[in-house]
């Protein structure tokens, strides 16, 4: 007979994600979070920006 013993981590962070940079090979893209509401702190501005060698479809 097998005694088994597993254990989990949980680990939560909370906080406001300001900036986030994708990577495809040589295209990085870019996506910035600019405006917040103040109640909800739910996003209302993004800027997406191409950085090297992107092509939108």
């Amino acid at each position: 007979m097998y005694d088994y013993l597993t254990t989990n981590k949980i680990v939560s962070r909370l906080g406001i994600l300001e900036s986030l940079e994708a990577y495809d090979g040589t295209a990085t893209l870019k996506t910035e979070n600019l405006l917040w509401d103040a109640q909800t702190a739910e996003v209302l501005l993004t800027s997406v920006g191409c950085i090297i060698n992107c092509r939108f479809l």
